[in-house]
């Protein structure tokens, strides 16, 4: 047996196994659990994605305030203002409260604005299941929206002159 391998004293020996002891008593312990994990590539794969899954979270509710900001203190004043200044100014106001209903849903003052420059007509065609699309009567140039097959309920349009078609196959476009 190699000499140099062995403990020179019963002291060392002594030392060594106390040594050991202490280490197997405190392998529960956090120091000794952050060590091992601090060593383990899945737990700094685990952290990472922790890390981006806080982050990704910050982000979206940061934007998400900001749009909500955006809607309560610039959206919502500029539709009051454009309701006030009358018929005329309807379809931008109605835009512009259908972008700001997107990040205040529910939103009282909001709704009632909403109720005041649109309707929700209901649409019915004899034969049913005709398309209808509209677009607002002054933008010639803009795509025709598409409200569905008739009969149709509770879409709603902004209170303006709008160009209706009415197509349904076989039958002359209206």
């Amino acid at each position: 047996k190699d000499a140099a391998r062995r403990w020179a004293s019963a002291a060392e020996l002594r030392d060594a196994l106390k040594r050991c002891l202490d280490d197997l008593q405190h392998t529960g312990s956090v120091k000794v659990a952050v060590r091992r994990l601090a060593r383990s590539r899945w737990a700094w794969a685990a952290a990472a994605l922790a890390i981006a899954a806080l982050a990704y979270g910050a982000v979206t509710y940061s934007r998400h305030r900001a749009n909500v900001r955006w809607a309560r203190e610039e959206a919502l004043p500029e539709v009051r203002r454009l309701v006030e200044a009358g018929l005329d100014h309807y379809l931008a106001a109605y835009r512009l409260a259908v972008q700001a209903e997107r990040h205040l849903q529910g939103d009282p003052e909001l709704q009632r604005r909403l109720g005041q420059i649109s309707v929700r007509p209901a649409v019915t065609t004899e034969p049913a299941g005709a398309t209808v699309w509209v677009k607002p009567y002054l933008e010639r140039e803009s795509p025709w929206e598409r409200l569905g097959e008739t009969p149709i309920r509770d879409v709603r349009l902004p209170i303006t002159r709008m160009r209706w078609k009415v197509q349904k196959s076989g039958l002359v476009p209206l």
